[in-house]
């Protein structure tokens, strides 16, 4: 469990994909690591969680901006609001990757969303994806 406190999107969507672009991303994937992992786990290795992001992220087009971030870094799952004021979602895709998305659900989110907590529940590993795109549920 991940949990931030208070902190409002303090960059762009697109300052974030920079960044992530230029950043090792083989060292982000320790979330995912785990001593039972065999030594051909690498950071490319698939990987899921579900999350909630608690704060204003309902009417500031936070759901957009996270189905635009999880296609950039090719992020399968979902996302959706919820109606007690969250959003709620599951992601899958490379470990290294998935942690970055982390970061900015933690982090960043829209421009306009105040993020007070993310809840980060049943990471694991995966062998395959169960979906083939990022997608909004109702």
């Amino acid at each position: 469990k991940t949990a931030a406190t208070a902190t409002p999107a303090a960059a762009t969507t697109s300052a974030f994909l920079e960044y992530a672009a230029s950043s090792n991303t083989a060292a982000a994937a320790a979330p995912f690591s785990s001593s039972s992992a065999s030594a051909s786990s690498s950071p490319s290795s698939l990987a899921a969680f579900t999350y909630e992001v608690h704060g204003k992220v309902q009417g500031v087009f936070f759901r957009k901006h996270t189905q635009k971030v999880a296609q950039e870094l090719k992020i399968v799952g979902w996302v959706m609001n919820t109606p007690h004021g969250s959003v709620v979602g599951e992601a899958e895709g490379p470990q290294a990757k998935l942690c970055l998305f982390e970061t900015w659900l933690t982090n960043t989110g829209s421009p306009k969303s105040r993020i007070d907590r993310v809840d980060i529940h049943n990471r694991r590993s995966i062998t395959s994806r169960s979906a083939s795109s990022f997608e909004f549920r109702k």
